[in-house]
């Protein structure tokens, strides 16, 4: 695909992905003491939404997701293997690739290469990305493939104490599981990866504030 289609595409992927973020029908699917993870029927596949409150600002947040710094995630992010920027299309838009873990033997390592699309929705900063297929990036013998559809990470202030952010995760995708694995053993993988994640940005924000306090008593 040439840069114009992409670009051409990153509207309605913002849109229908913000659309879907905001969406009715979520239920509580597992309540952790530091993350809830949310999900719903769509398209005939479960999709799940993360949501927590991080001990970081929300510049804080944007900034570690900015194309510049993600290639970082993976030093912290413990789900992933290989994260980083592919091409920037404009100041809101990029290509990226991201590589998971092998969680078992059955389950091997997953990866995409995919379009976001950066945004604001109702005070919302929206990270919108989806999969599309690049002849730059073919597929590995040794990773499956898999595929995200309309899926998002997104970052609103706590109103009540502006170093905190809200954060959330939204999953819509196919991950490319054998056929005699039961979809059960997909939504687990799915709600580990979310859950795992958000422990793992707790521990990046606490370690980060450590650091600045350490470095103000210098």
């Amino acid at each position: 695909m040439q840069e114009k289609e992409l670009l051409a595409e990153t509207g309605g992927l913002f849109e229908s992905t913000a659309e879907l973020f905001f969406s009715d029908g979520w239920h509580l699917d597992k309540d952790k003491e530091d993350a809830k993870v949310y999900s719903k029927k769509h398209n005939n596949r479960t999709i799940f939404k993360l949501q927590g409150v991080v001990d970081a600002a929300i510049e804080e947040m944007i900034d570690d997701l900015s194309p510049e710094k993600m290639h970082e995630i993976p030093t912290w992010n413990t789900t992933l293997k290989k994260l980083h920027c592919l091409q920037k299309l404009d100041d809101t838009t990029i290509i990226f690739y991201s590589a998971t873990h092998e969680f078992s033997a059955i389950i091997s390592s997953r990866d995409q290469a995919n379009l976001r699309k950066f945004g604001w929705k109702d005070g919302v900063g929206i990270f919108a990305y989806k999969t599309v297929q690049l002849d730059e990036v073919p597929p590995l013998k040794s990773v499956v493939r898999s595929e995200s559809f309309e899926c998002c990470q997104a970052v609103w202030p706590v109103e009540e104490d502006k170093t905190k952010t809200n954060f959330a995760w939204m999953m819509n995708m196919d991950y490319k599981m054998p056929a005699l694995v039961p979809g059960k053993l997909f939504n687990e993988v799915c709600r580990w990866i979310l859950l795992e994640s958000m422990k793992c940005m707790h521990k990046h924000a606490k370690d980060k504030k450590a650091q600045r306090e350490a470095e103000a008593k210098k």
